[in-house]
């Protein structure tokens, strides 16, 4: 357990991805992906999750989903609620599962992404009206968490160790 990480290790989590966001956002607009990219928020949460405390967990939930709101129309409370949700979920479920095998960490990052993007979609829609919602929401979902659910089995290991992150896998002896 990281005991109170230093500042700059949580201002790296929000530069990360940040950059992580703005390369999913540059995959998404090419015309041969588009839809078929995998949440990298949700695949960032996962990889930290397991290594973190709850608390330190909702604090990387929160700037994770402070550098999404950067590059997102979704409302950003929707988004603080989504990303909130998936660490409680994984939270809960690391007491019953180990979520940190690729199958079942695949599995759960294609349900969440399934569940988050729904969510989005539905808090875009009240937030701006119907024309703000995708013409083919449910084929975006299920693209999108399948995206997720095949990215899950290799990229959250890679993604715990970026530079600067690795202090918030450490546990005190």
């Amino acid at each position: 357990m990281t005991r109170g990480a230093p500042f700059v290790v949580w201002l790296l989590l929000v530069v990360w991805g940040a950059w992580l966001f703005a390369v999913q956002g540059a995959l998404a607009s090419l015309p041969a992906l588009g839809q078929w990219v995998p949440d990298a928020g949700l695949l960032l949460l996962l990889a930290l999750d397991a290594r973190l405390e709850r608390r330190e967990a909702r604090i990387a939930a929160g700037l994770v989903a402070l550098a999404r709101v950067a590059f997102t129309a979704d409302p950003p409370l929707a988004v603080l609620a989504g990303y909130l949700a998936v660490v409680w979920i994984a939270g809960r479920l690391r007491e019953i599962v180990e979520i940190d095998r690729p199958l079942s960490r695949a599995l759960l990052a294609g349900l969440l992404a399934a569940a988050l993007s729904a969510f989005w979609i539905a808090s875009r829609t009240l937030a701006l009206g119907p024309a703000a919602a995708f013409p083919a929401g449910g084929g975006i979902v299920l693209r999108g968490a399948l995206a997720t659910a095949a990215a899950a089995l290799l990229l959250p290991p890679l993604l715990a160790r970026l530079p600067g992150l690795t202090p918030l896998g450490r546990r005190a002896a």
